[in-house]
């Protein structure tokens, strides 16, 4: 897998939109990447980002309850979203998550898998169909699973 773009918003301590290019100088000819600064500056946020979008889950916010990744949505903020352009195998894809909180302060979440050059909806599903073996019937979760190699507990 090799990371292209990541763009979120309203996510912890993201308010504004980040746009991250790793295709771009000084990124796309890094070796190695570090993520540093100070307590609080969104350093985990955006390993939370990168994992909600493909995965639908974080290391920290992986259940229910306090710990649905729905919590990441910044507070006072009603819609939040995470976004990953990667490639892999030869093609790229894009990964999509998106929280909302409604009038009665429910959340929502959406996701979607889609293949980046074409813009073809693989797969919008939070859960799979059962017995699902193609793409297009599993969870966004299981069809990045299924591209990279690696499950969540492995990515991690």
């Amino acid at each position: 897998m090799k990371l292209l773009q990541m763009r979120l918003k309203n996510l912890n301590s993201f308010k504004s939109e980040v746009h991250l290019n790793f295709e771009g100088e000084p990124l796309n000819d890094a070796t190695l990447l570090a993520i540093t600064g100070p307590t609080g500056s969104g350093k985990t946020t955006l390993l939370d980002a990168l994992c909600v979008a493909l995965y639908n889950k974080t290391p920290r916010l992986g259940g229910k309850g306090n710990k649905s990744s729905v919590n990441l949505l910044r507070q006072g903020s009603n819609e939040g979203f995470s976004e990953v352009l990667f490639e892999a195998n030869g093609k790229r894809y894009l990964c999509e998550w998106i929280v909302k909180r409604n009038k009665k302060g429910d959340f929502t979440q959406s996701a979607k898998l889609i293949y980046a050059d074409t813009e073809k909806l693989i797969t919008d599903r939070l859960t799979p169909r059962k017995d699902a073996e193609e793409l297009e019937d599993m969870s966004v979760e299981g069809a990045v699973t299924k591209i990279l190699g690696l499950d969540f507990s492995a990515f991690n």
